[in-house]
């Protein structure tokens, strides 16, 4: 992230507080990850995200995101519900 961002938004701030236990270091980071062959996740100050990547065929495939959240957590409601869209390539 650049330089001051805490989070992936269009002003690079996040009125989320920051996830429990983090160190100072990580506050300003963004780690990511890709686990072969449809999984990604995104790890962010203030929360996580997946997006899971099914094939329907050559060009096509659904798309699976969400951004889980702990039972009882208020922040944003609805914020765990998946998403789910496909896309065809061409």
């Amino acid at each position: 992230m650049v330089e001051g961002a805490t989070s992936f938004t269009m002003n690079g701030k996040s009125s989320l507080p920051k996830l429990p236990g983090l160190l100072p270091e990580d506050h300003e980071m963004y780690y990511g990850m890709f686990s072969f062959p449809n999984l990604m996740l995104n790890l962010h100050p203030d929360c996580g995200m997946y997006y899971i990547v099914y094939p329907n065929g050559p060009g096509r495939s659904t798309v699976i995101s969400g951004v889980p959240v702990p039972a009882g957590d208020d922040r944003e409601p609805g914020l765990s519900r998946p998403s789910r869209w496909s896309s065809s390539g061409t």
